[in-house]
């Protein structure tokens, strides 16, 4: 949980939406994919911003977050843990 992420509008925490949001999108993303290549896709070759798009708003409304600055603040959230976890250790 990432008790810091909060909405800039409205001042809701949304950090403990983060991990959950995260978990689901890759997820549906994979079964989407699936769907459209029949389990042989190599996703360095294709674009799923349209996919995204659709999956983002699934998510959202199946966690009902429903208001617009708060599903923006979860839409852009970028995690820099890996990042910076990364860079230390090469």
């Amino acid at each position: 949980m990432y008790p810091f992420i909060r909405c800039y509008t409205c001042n809701n925490s949304l950090g403990e939406y983060i991990e959950l949001y995260e978990l689901l999108k890759n997820d549906l993303n994979k079964q989407e994919l699936k769907k459209i290549y029949n389990g042989n896709y190599n996703p360095s070759q294709i674009e799923i911003d349209h996919i995204n798009n659709i999956i983002s708003a699934e998510i959202l409304d199946f966690l009902k977050i429903e208001k617009w600055c708060c599903r923006r603040i979860l839409t852009t959230n970028v995690n820099f843990d890996s990042l910076i976890y990364s860079s230390i250790n090469n």
